[in-house]
């Protein structure tokens, strides 16, 4: 098995990972093989794969997937930490979830927190529980990243359940539960690095027009964030 993007993965899995690695490995029938496996052979490696890493630490079931390689004759696994988690810059256990916090792909000077379950991955809505775990996680990422989260941005759960009918690539808001903390370019281009050659542009793209409609909402405090989470939570049960 090879590992790409391992670094989130064996910091938050540090005693589980050899596991993952070693039990991963094909048996001899499906590493050798003279033509690649069957579309039903892959099936089944993938399906052991997932067993595998759910016996190792159920939360990587969610935070891996995996690829079959060919090489010669050979095959192999490849786990793979999924995109959209791969440059999660601080990660906190806390009640039954992991929170990471992900600078944005989308080049705003924005961090998002996202939380996943062990049980069924990301999640659309926090419990009380969990909104406590989440100001501690929040505590937590302002300590070693060295900025403060003053500006948070939401979309209740509402607004995000009326983009589930589009396509998903189309969908203006994730349906899964996220916030968004607003940090100096500075800051961002630090936890980013690939954006530090255009971090100037970056400060001047955080006022541009196109971005806008990210500004268009007004920013909560920690408090209003808490009383929005909070009554959200009330109406799900």
């Amino acid at each position: 098995m090879t590992a790409r993007g391992a670094p989130v993965a064996r910091r938050l899995f540090a005693s589980t990972w050899p596991c993952v690695g070693t039990q991963l490995e094909l048996d001899a029938a499906s590493a050798h093989t003279a033509e690649p496996l069957s579309e039903t052979a892959t099936r089944s490696v993938f399906q052991q794969a997932r067993r595998v890493v759910r016996a190792c630490d159920p939360l990587l079931a969610h935070m891996l997937e995996f690829k079959l390689v060919r090489d010669g004759c050979r095959n192999y696994v490849n786990a793979r930490v999924r995109k959209e988690i791969v440059h999660a810059v601080y990660t906190a256990r806390e009640a039954d979830v992991l929170f990471l916090f992900i600078p944005s792909e989308k080049l705003e000077p924005v961090v998002v927190v996202v939380a996943m379950h062990a049980a069924v991955g990301r999640v659309s809505r926090l419990t009380a529980t969990q909104i406590e775990g989440l100001g501690r996680a929040v505590r937590g990422f302002e300590a070693c990243c060295g900025t403060a989260a003053t500006a948070l941005y939401y979309t209740p759960a509402r607004e995000r359940g009326s983009c589930t009918g589009a396509p998903a690539a189309q969908r203006a808001h994730s349906a899964h539960f996220h916030v968004k903390i607003d940090v100096p370019s500075d800051v961002f281009a630090r936890l980013l690095p690939v954006t530090q050659p255009v971090a100037a542009g970056l400060a001047v793209l955080r006022d541009a027009a196109y971005l806008a409609h990210h500004r268009a909402r007004v920013p909560l405090t920690w408090a209003q964030l808490v009383e929005t989470l909070s009554a959200e939570t009330r109406e799900g049960r």
